[in-house]
């Protein structure tokens, strides 16, 4: 458990590569609705062991780092893959 904190500590420093598609929300958006913007909201996330059941690399949109990453830059790396149910 440690570990994992430590790995999640050490994503919210790391920038994004730029290979990695960031969007821009409005602030409206973003803070007046409930939205699924991060792994936690996908049917394809397993909280359990904190991976994409479908396969993808998902530090990038875990909910901390998606949070973090928009009140530094008002953008968020969106999966594109994001299954709601």
């Amino acid at each position: 458990e440690k570990k994992r904190e430590k790995e999640s500590e050490q994503m919210t420093t790391k920038p994004l590569k730029n290979s990695i598609k960031r969007d821009g929300l409005h602030p409206k958006f973003y803070n007046s609705m409930k939205h699924a913007l991060s792994c936690e909201d996908c049917s394809h996330f397993a909280p359990s062991s904190g991976i994409c059941t479908i396969g993808y690399v998902n530090h990038w949109h875990r909910k901390k780092f998606q949070e973090h990453e928009y009140h530094l830059t008002g953008k968020m790396a969106l999966c594109r893959f994001i299954e709601i149910d």
